[in-house]
């Protein structure tokens, strides 16, 4: 699994596979240094309250069309800064799309989830799928409206002069509508109401038909999809459960200026394939593993079937990890963690190093990433006590 990583705004590539060796023996508490980290799980979190937005949003991940289920190719690009989680706000739209927001759009918004890859190839493909969901399908209906044919203007770092064609038409989908431009290629930006969702598509390609293609194949498999999906009624979101199986109590939280980040929160395994770049591989890893739950945190936690499934995991990422990281010393007390190392921007004012280790908590997985070694094992010990205490 590939997350946004704490570290840089590179990621790290893990990939699946599916041979592990036997889990390892268990640890004993005395000998792991926690420094001065929790060890103990946080009471239940209770209401999600003004959380109720990300909470939901992440319940929909599972129902939002990935770019690789539209084309296998659209697999890259995760690592170049990319846009991937919720949308919180009509006013983050700006950013998220890179549109400026008519004052239509932000009515009765309640959250969204967007996703977006570039091929890996060289077909030069893109896409972002993006579903935003309103307080009523009228909302939506004017929030579309708004957003393709009277106030939605490009932003940074598209070319705010480049000329648009608005008003196009989608074949084959008379509701949809949007804006065509060309800049290095062929780029569409397309809304279409369905019930209380705008599903919104950006897509850039070669030439203009294969734009509106993935469009096109994007909407096929996006309204039948989130058709399945049961929202929450708006006026209970407030009330969902912040931490609906108690595993985010059991995780480490992030630092105080790493809390904005739009991926952390609890996920179900395809909603995490959201933030992977090796989304296939993961996807056969976790079932292999029988992942349940996954929580990206201050570290990332995945749930598995049983300690058998969770060593699995660390087997395949390790192993993919050491080609690009440098080995590391396992942390002092947890036998059989699985450590790397490496130099970001190496020969450069801004070099600094990295460290990371994956290692097994019983049923757990565990992925941490630090800047400096005492903090990682630190962190590494008070996840292995967090998730092992009575």
């Amino acid at each position: 699994m590939a997350v946004v990583s704490i570290l840089t705004t590179a990621t790290v590539a893990l990939a699946g596979c599916s041979t592990a060796g036997d889990a390892p023996p268990a640890a004993d508490p005395a000998a792991l240094d926690a420094g001065n980290y929790p060890t103990e799980p946080r009471p239940d979190l209770g209401r999600a309250g003004d959380l109720g937005v990300y909470v939901e949003a992440r319940r929909m991940a599972d129902f939002v069309t990935m770019p690789f289920d539209v084309d296998r190719d659209l697999t890259g690009g995760y690592s170049q800064g990319a846009i991937n989680g919720v949308v919180k706000s009509a006013s983050s739209l700006r950013s998220t799309l890179r549109i400026s927001v008519p004052d239509g759009a932000a009515n009765n918004f309640v959250n969204g989830f967007t996703v977006q890859r570039a091929s890996a190839g060289s077909r030069g493909l893109y896409l972002q799928n993006t579903v935003l969901r309103y307080g009523s399908p009228a909302d939506a209906r004017v929030a579309a409206d708004e957003l393709a044919g009277k106030g939605a203007k490009l932003a940074a770092p598209f070319d705010e002069d480049a000329p648009q064609d608005r008003h196009l038409a989608i074949p084959g989908r008379p509701e949809s509508r949007g804006i065509a431009w060309e800049e290095k290629d062929h780029n569409l930006l397309i809304f279409t109401a369905h019930g209380p969702y705008v599903l919104v598509q950006q897509a850039a390609a070669e030439n203009p038909d294969a734009a509106a293609d993935l469009v096109v194949r994007t909407l096929d498999k996006q309204i039948p999809l989130i058709d399945t999906f049961e929202p929450t009624p708006v006026d209970k979101i407030p009330d969902l459960p912040l931490d609906p199986t108690g595993l985010l109590a059991r995780t480490l939280e992030p630092a105080p200026d790493q809390r904005d980040r739009l991926n952390y929160g609890h996920y179900e395994p395809r909603g995490s394939l959201a933030f992977s770049d090796d989304p296939f591989a993961d996807e056969k890893l976790f079932a292999e593993a029988g992942v349940t739950e996954i929580v990206f945190n201050g570290t990332d936690v995945y749930h598995a079937r049983d300690a058998a499934g969770a060593e699995q995991i660390v087997s395949a990422w390790a192993e993919d990890r050491e080609q690009d990281w440098d080995p590391a010393d396992a942390i002092p007390g947890l036998d059989g963690s699985r450590c790397h190392q490496q130099v970001i921007k190496p020969g450069t004012d801004d070099a600094e190093s990295a460290y990371a280790c994956l290692f097994t908590a019983g049923d757990y997985a565990v992925d941490v990433f630090a800047k400096q070694k005492t903090k990682l094992r630190q962190m590494a010990a008070a996840q292995y006590l967090l998730l092992t205490a009575e």
